[in-house]
């Protein structure tokens, strides 16, 4: 398993306002539409359900071809409240301005993918009222959608174990702060001890705001993986939830999905491109080699982290590791034993020494795998290092029965026939 080094990082961001305890807490759902409009009265369906009621529901339109006031609007609960830009924005912006919207004590930011499970609300309000958290870290399901499905499908529901700890806890607890920086260690070194799903975070408002850096929540080209591992580093308290309470993955292009199983196509398919005005990118730039686009946003994302956090930073970008990653996305087409066989000279020529000649030990040792048994354990053991996972996160199958709609998956959970292993 992956060591985590002990650490000493615990900020304090004075006195905050804390929420009163003696009330349900009021729970704000946060939807930044981008790309899908499809599944959005299924996503809102899965809050309007809850047998909970202090909530909104925030949905922000990022100027879709028809507006979602159109979509949504005989719903008739005054808790959805919508919002929309007269401009496309960037990710990071869209979710910026859909979270300045809410309202709430605690708030969630489920993107445009997901839902909410049946105890959701109440997994929440419980843990609120028992440890009063800055922050909430919960499993999620993983609807496996059949891409191409001419029905549509959702596809079957697997349980996507989220964290390298913990798995045979069924209890929610609090996370030491030594280990949670540990989890923003590893996502510095491209190591990552957790899976980061918008769905599995849930903050205080308080400490929510006080993660703004220049006056924003959100930042980066992955600003999930920025937001999440900067609340690691600096929350006080913790809380996880290690049972699945929220639902990510409803459309065929997961994000999240497609980099975790490496999608043989993902390098070339990941939504938009490198903002080749971004200051974090230009400083970047002369270290920076063609490979996985997902991995240059990455360290983008992760360079961001590491300025934001200043001096408090738990350990620097890990260039290097970052620089083999690439190397290997060039080399191999997928996770499989598939491989090119060449690196061609534009990627070879801004290789360092030292690089070239890890670059040729990899290419003879593959050559040799055929009839070398050594080679191809060795070959194994440099594969498995270069994981951009600290664990295994091996989805394990929950319901095999094709959901058709987000709303036939949700009553199927709250008829308890959809249970984590």
């Amino acid at each position: 398993g992956f060591h985590f080094e002990k650490g000493c990082l615990k900020l304090s961001y004075g006195k905050k306002s804390r929420i009163c305890v003696k009330k349900e807490p009021f729970i704000s759902i946060v939807i930044p539409a981008s790309f899908y409009c499809n599944n959005i009265l299924d996503m809102i369906y899965t809050v309007s359900k809850q047998n909970y009621q202090n909530w909104e529901c925030i949905v922000f339109d990022n100027n879709l071809d028809r507006p979602l006031s159109e979509v949504i609007e005989d719903i008739g609960d005054s808790r959805v409240k919508i919002f929309r830009s007269e401009k496309l924005l960037s990710t990071a912006q869209c979710w910026n301005s859909a979270v300045d919207k809410a309202t709430g004590d605690y708030v969630c930011v489920i993107g445009d993918d997901g839902g909410v499970g049946p105890l959701f609300m109440r997994t929440v309000a419980d843990i609120v009222r028992s440890n009063k958290p800055d922050m909430i870290y919960s499993s999620v399901f993983k609807l496996l959608s059949s891409r191409g499905s001419p029905t549509g499908s959702l596809g079957s529901c697997v349980d996507l174990p989220s964290r390298s700890y913990s798995s045979n806890v069924a209890s929610s607890f609090r996370l030491g702060s030594k280990y949670a920086i540990d989890v923003a260690r590893a996502s510095l070194s491209f190591r990552r001890a957790i899976l980061f799903n918008m769905q599995s975070l849930i903050f205080e408002r308080g400490f929510l705001n006080y993660l703004r850096r220049d006056g924003l929540i959100f930042h980066s080209p992955l600003p999930d993986q920025y937001l999440a591992n900067l609340g690691f580093c600096l929350a006080k308290s913790i809380v996880i939830a290690p049972k699945p309470i929220a639902i990510a993955g409803v459309s065929g292009n997961y994000i999240g999905n497609r980099s975790l199983y490496e999608d043989d196509n993902f390098k070339d398919s990941f939504p938009g491109t490198i903002n080749m005005n971004d200051p974090i990118y230009n400083i970047l730039k002369s270290k920076i080699l063609p490979g996985s686009l997902f991995n240059t946003h990455y360290l983008v994302t992760m360079r961001y982290l590491q300025d934001h956090l200043d001096d408090f930073s738990p350990s620097e970008v890990d260039f290097d590791r970052y620089r083999k990653l690439q190397i290997a996305a060039n080399l191999f087409h997928s996770n499989e034993d598939n491989w090119i066989g060449e690196v061609n000279y534009t990627v070879r020529e801004q290789l360092t020494a030292q690089e070239n000649e890890w670059l040729e030990n990899l290419i003879d040792l593959t050559n040799r795998c055929e009839t070398d048994e050594s080679a191809r354990t060795t070959l194994a053991e440099i594969r498995s290092e270069l994981a951009i996972f600290a664990f295994s996160p091996v989805a394990q199958p929950v319901d095999t029965r094709s959901f058709k709609t987000l709303p036939q998956f949700y009553r199927a959970w709250v008829r308890g026939e959809v249970k984590a292993p």
